[in-house]
């Protein structure tokens, strides 16, 4: 019997393929690959509402257009209007929570809930007025990236200094640091985190004059 060739695997078609399969054929693969996922993460939005909202109605809907989903978080009154289809949540491709089935152009992209995100939406309730504590504890591990943990880490530092300012740390400082991790991205992800971290109950951020202060407000200690 001849010898079989190992064929070389072109991953970045392979991935392309997998992102067009229907959600009845990944949770097939899936279930094929016997995979033991890690803990999910969020994507990128600073707005913990927004996935709330979306996790509830896919979970009662089972899918949904990108475009319906913007104009049923702009329905939503804790939401500000979404005039983009680059609101978050889900990229292109898959993610943790969201499977994306491409469609013609962004806004016809067919999201439906991973098994996680399944998960994850039957811990949420219906109430879209606020995150309840429990609710804000959730996304804070969806939320836990090294980008995260490094704005974190610095403003602890900070308040661990014995010139520390009562009411944290000046946002140019805070960028400042976060360039030597980051570089060019440092302002953004500072704006970004900022807004996320403060939502989550991370921090308060208060005005010096015309300069914006960041304060760690969680525990010290145990």
């Amino acid at each position: 019997m001849p010898k079989t060739e190992d064929v070389p695997v072109n991953v970045e078609e392979l991935l392309e393929r997998v992102d067009r399969l229907s959600h009845e054929e990944r949770e097939r693969l899936r279930a094929r690959l016997d995979v033991n996922p890690s803990p999910p993460l969020a994507g990128w939005t600073p707005d913990p509402l927004k996935l709330k909202v979306a996790l509830k109605k896919l979970q009662q809907g089972g899918s949904i257009t990108r475009g319906d989903l913007r104009e049923h978080l702009s329905s939503i009154d804790g939401i500000s209007e979404i005039t983009s289809m680059n609101y978050g949540l889900v990229g292109r491709k898959s993610n943790d929570l969201f499977e994306v089935e491409k469609g013609s152009g962004k806004g016809q992209d067919v999201f439906t809930l991973t098994r996680q995100g399944q998960e994850l939406a039957e811990m949420f309730d219906d109430d879209f007025s606020s995150l309840r504590p429990v609710e804000i504890a959730l996304y804070r591990g969806l939320s836990m990236y090294g980008n995260m943990a490094a704005f974190l880490g610095i403003l602890e530092k900070h308040r661990n200094q014995d010139d520390a300012h009562p009411d944290g740390m000046l946002k140019e400082d805070l960028v400042e640091e976060m360039a030597t991790i980051y570089g060019g991205k440092a302002s953004t992800y500072t704006g970004y985190l900022g807004t996320l971290a403060e939502r989550l109950g991370y921090i308060e951020r208060t005005r010096d004059g015309n300069r914006a202060r960041y304060k760690l407000v969680t525990p010290e200690d145990t």
